[in-house]
């Protein structure tokens, strides 16, 4: 496994996601299979994976729980633990020691290596100032419970450069993958970084998984142009190949992908001057696709008062943009529960204020609905 230096500490290049375990009911993410799950951190650890990335409200808040009680197998000096502050659950700064707790508690460990501010943005700066958030995980440090103090972030570059301004990070954490480096201005992002010597974690660098199959045509032109490298693997050489980036994540949910993975970031060649360009070109092919870049994170699904499946039904849409396939589109639309149907959203809102890829979800369901209703289903 290879390995590089973050923050004085030696970590692996590839990092275990755990926000994607896989489920004993695909409907209910809490419904962790902890055989599977166990089987697939315990074939990383011992293929040299140190680093594992974990959140409060990962699988309805069970992933803590979870990670925690597999690792307790190993050394504790053995691995790293990465885990996230909830900022938009912040009421008072009761809450700030009261949460911490109870993520000690669920991991069943004396203090977290890498500690996050979970999803800066500009809508939380005020919430994150009022609450004295930073200088409260500041003194956890001092104590030695919080190893690395960092964030993760997704926003826009002038938003970063002010939180990198106002106070000093141990690390950040961004979403890089080559569409987004021009999407998103992750290249901006990862500039400021640099600018600042603040070591990165990447997420999201297969984007959600989309990067292992980028369209039809975009699968075909890698298949073509690099016979012997996978589209997933492509992407994770991608985010790699940065002196800045230490860690790429991955939420692996198969055996298959755990293995992928290492076989990946073990020994891994420069990346070359023909990858880059194949990217670039799958870049291109996409945008000519109509797609909506949902990562499948699932914040949305929070605060919907009708319950909607939103991440699944906007992989339906994705699917029939991409592939046309008017039969299984029309079985999967005809699968979805009348009661969390997309036509009964109410638009209220609030599942685009959690949306990390600043997606006008209303909008977009009631589009996609009507989309595949006419031109997929003929249903009028």
């Amino acid at each position: 496994m290879d390995t590089r230096t973050m923050a004085g500490l030696t970590v692996s290049a590839l990092g275990f996601g755990c926000m994607r375990f896989p489920l004993t009911d695909e409907n209910e993410p809490k419904t962790i299979d902890f055989g599977k799950t166990e089987a697939m951190i315990d074939e990383a650890y011992r293929a040299g994976v140190n680093y594992f990335d974990t959140a409060y409200v990962y699988h309805g808040e069970r992933s803590e729980e979870v990670t925690g009680k597999i690792l307790a197998k190993y050394p504790r000096e053995s691995f790293y633990v990465a885990d996230k502050f909830p900022q938009w659950m912040l009421k008072t700064e009761d809450d700030v020691a009261r949460i911490f707790e109870e993520q000690l508690e669920r991991l069943g460990m004396e203090y977290i290596d890498f500690y996050l501010l979970h999803a800066l943005e500009a809508g939380a700066l005020d919430r994150v100032r009022q609450n004295r958030l930073y200088e409260l995980m500041l003194r956890e440090k001092e104590r030695g419970r919080i190893k690395r103090l960092g964030f993760s972030f997704h926003d826009k570059p002038d938003v970063l450069q002010t939180i990198v301004d106002e106070h000093d990070y141990d690390f950040a954490q961004i979403q890089l993958n080559y569409y987004d480096w021009t999407h998103q201005d992750a290249k901006r992002q990862l500039e400021i970084l640099e600018s600042k010597n603040i070591p990165v974690v990447v997420m999201e660098p297969v984007r959600g998984g989309f990067l292992a199959a980028p369209t039809e045509e975009g699968t075909k032109y890698i298949a073509e142009r690099l016979p012997d490298t996978p589209p997933a693997r492509l992407a994770l050489r991608w985010a790699s190949q940065f002196e800045s980036v230490k860690v790429v994540l991955s939420g692996m949910t198969a055996m298959e992908q755990v293995n992928e993975n290492i076989a990946a970031f073990s020994g891994m060649p420069p990346f070359t001057q023909k990858e880059r360009e194949v990217c670039e070109s799958v870049v291109e092919i996409v945008k000519r696709t109509n797609v909506v870049p949902c990562t499948s994170c699932k914040y949305c699904l929070d605060d919907c008062p009708k319950k909607i499946d939103i991440p699944k039904f906007l992989g339906l849409y994705n699917f029939y943009s991409i592939f046309r396939d008017n039969w299984n589109t029309s079985v999967q639309y005809a699968a979805i529960p009348k009661d969390k149907h997309p036509s009964l959203c109410v638009k209220c809102g609030k599942c685009a204020a959690h949306c990390p890829q600043h997606i006008e979800i209303p909008k977009v369901l009631e589009e996609a609905d009507a989309h595949i209703k006419k031109s997929a289903l003929n249903m009028g």
